[in-house]
């Protein structure tokens, strides 16, 4: 496996909903959505590569809307991913650590009880909570490398009145079971023989726990199989340096790993740290990450609320990068 380049793109989270920007086969699994930006004339996707005529805008601001709708509209984790993939294993888990890591975000650990429960780097956990009635969706950050060794996931939460986002800052405590079952289709699948190995990875905030799933995952396969074939650049953007979830292991697997790069860019504070920009991720800072990629290879990956995807992704199918090729991770 030889010379390929992985971009990271992280943005913000709280519960989730996934697929391609516009891939057709994840469109007929969330109906509303792909009502909303396929032509029905045609069947054709709503967005072209690049949008050039009037009818192209046109969707595209029905496309935006949607994405806009669908963080205010009070649908639970569970209705919002109701036609989402999910395994079939349920499984007890048991929290065996808990540690504030920000201002707002608790990590969490726990031990699986079931050898049979999987998931793939980027996925995310329905959890059920003994006496809470709502279920929580909470993307995985942990490698599915840590799940083999030692039965281990790794959550990290922000704070907020969801009940169950809220029971694990107010009342959860190391002892407490809960159960467990993995599903989404954003992730990244290293088993797959014809995938892209240039990838643009986009996130913010919390939104770097999926992300962090795959670059854990991608840098425990280029380590054990001394590959060259996968190059990574991770851009991810945070208020402050404080919201810059694990900066310090993701700086230390680009030092591990040359493949693996990152950028780190915080958007509401002047850092003199060298290695975080004081700025967004804008349009050039996209242009000059693909201007290091070959784009017929690259898969972009893009986690955050709808307002990041939406200009992260319009600004990405400007630049040339195909529809099929930008899948996003929906969070509220």
């Amino acid at each position: 496996m030889a010379g390929s380049v992985i971009c990271i793109i992280l943005i913000g989270s709280s519960i989730n909903l996934s697929h391609n920007v516009l891939e057709k086969s994840s469109m007929n699994n969330i109906k509303p959505f792909a009502e909303s930006i396929v032509d029905k004339t045609t069947g054709n996707s709503a967005l072209s590569r690049r949008i050039v005529n009037c009818s192209q805008l046109l969707r595209y601001r029905v496309w935006k809307k949607t994405l806009k709708m669908s963080s205010i509209d009070g649908s639970t984790h569970m209705e919002k991913t109701e036609n989402s993939p999910r395994n079939e294993v349920v499984s007890q888990a048991t929290l065996v650590q808990m540690e504030q890591i920000s201002p707002d975000v608790k990590s969490l650990f726990f031990r699986v009880h079931d050898k049979m429960f999987t998931f793939r780097p980027g996925q995310w956990i329905d959890m059920m909570i003994p006496e809470i009635e709502v279920v929580g969706g909470f993307s995985l950050c942990s490698s599915p490398f840590l799940l083999q060794k030692e039965n281990l996931i790794q959550l990290a939460v922000q704070y907020s009145t969801h009940p169950p986002a809220l029971w694990i800052h107010t009342k959860c405590k190391v002892g407490d079971v809960v159960k467990l079952r993995c599903g989404g289709n954003f992730y990244f699948d290293f088993h797959k023989t014809d995938k892209k190995k240039h990838l643009l990875l986009i996130a913010g905030g919390v939104g770097i726990n999926p992300i962090c799933s795959i670059v854990r995952d991608l840098a425990e396969h280029i380590i054990r199989s001394r590959s060259d074939e996968y190059r990574a650049l991770l851009l991810y953007s945070g208020k402050s340096r404080k919201n810059l979830l694990f900066k310090e292991e993701l700086m230390d697997i680009a030092k591990k790993v040359p493949s693996i790069s990152c950028k780190f860019f915080a958007t509401r504070e002047t850092c003199q740290e060298q290695e975080v920009l004081s700025h967004r991720i804008d349009p050039s800072v996209l242009r000059e990450s693909v201007l290091n990629l070959n784009i017929s290879k690259m898969q972009t990956y893009i986690c955050g609320p709808p307002p990041m995807i939406e200009s992260v992704a319009s600004n990405l199918l400007q630049i040339g990068l195909a529809e099929d090729d930008i899948k996003y991770e929906k969070w509220w």
